[in-house]
């Protein structure tokens, strides 16, 4: 069977959800069909984050990496431009 989140901070916070609620749920506030519908909304929730925002993210991130410049010569020194035309 497949597990609904693969991100373990995304299961440490519908852990921390799952616990809200049965808090609650002791303390009278939700009834066990409320809490159940909630606890069903995170875990649905948080699989859609998992599968599609995820990935996006690091989609995201990895194409703003700068891809090292290759050694011109030898003695490892780069040439640059300063800025002021002249190259160095």
């Amino acid at each position: 069977m497949p597990s609904p989140v693969r991100h373990p901070t995304l299961a440490l916070i519908g852990l921390g959800v799952i616990g809200l609620l049965c808090v609650l749920m002791l303390r009278g506030a939700l009834t066990l069909e409320v809490a159940a519908q909630r606890a069903l909304l995170t875990v649905v929730l948080l699989a859609v984050v998992d599968r599609v925002a995820m990935p996006l993210g690091r989609a995201m991130l990895a194409t703003g990496r700068v891809q090292p410049q290759p050694v011109d010569d030898a003695s490892g020194d780069r040439e640059f431009d300063d800025g002021e035309g002249s190259i160095n």
